[in-house]
């Protein structure tokens, strides 16, 4: 008796306290080989050259440039500069509803590269892939963004370029091989 009245006791304190607790989500760890087999999955070895040839010069390199120089913001697109081993360059981030497009462009305006991001499954913000394309619409390397501070690029042919982590790059063996640098506003 004394058993079931302890029982009792406990059922009703216990059914009358609010439901509380997180929600658990699970993400999934990836090495270079899973995000490589994830990255070429749905890949894309030329893209029309319809998709490439109006851009193959910056129609508003004058806005762009002005964006950059005074950090303002456009309705259309974001434009970033970027600092590149032997030049500067730019990229316009053209928003789109399903996946985004970035065009990159030689401070000249001439396009370097073409870049389109794939849409994550599941309605989440990762993982998800980019293909990274020559003016020609050639494949030049594949990246693979599994979180905000993670990716994974690969050559064309799927071998590991590099493995981003925060602001570091490492190789395939693990060893530093660069460090990212942010540029605040276009330097004449």
């Amino acid at each position: 008796m004394k058993n079931s009245l302890i029982s009792l006791v406990l059922a009703v304190i216990i059914t009358s306290l609010p439901a509380s607790g997180e929600i658990l989500h699970a993400s999934v760890e990836y090495n270079a080989e899973m995000a490589r087999k994830a990255a070429f999955e749905n890949v894309v070895y030329q893209i029309p050259a319809s998709k490439i040839q109006s851009h193959l010069f910056d129609k508003d390199i004058e806005e762009n440039k002005n964006a950059m120089k005074y950090n303002l913001k456009l309705p259309d697109r974001e434009v970033i500069l970027y600092k590149l081993p032997f030049s500067k360059a730019y990229g316009v981030n053209m928003k789109k509803e399903k996946g985004t497009t970035y065009f990159y462009w030689h401070s000249s305006g001439y396009l370097k590269a073409v870049a389109i991001e794939t849409v994550p499954k599941n309605g989440e913000k990762y993982p998800f892939a980019i293909y990274r394309y020559n003016p020609g619409g050639e494949l030049t390397a594949v990246s693979f963004q599994v979180s905000p501070h993670e990716e994974y690029i690969y050559n064309k042919d799927g071998s590991l370029n590099c493995h981003w982590v925060g602001n570091t790059a490492y190789d395939k063996d693990g060893k530093v091989i660069g460090k990212a640098e942010e540029i605040k506003q276009q330097e004449d």
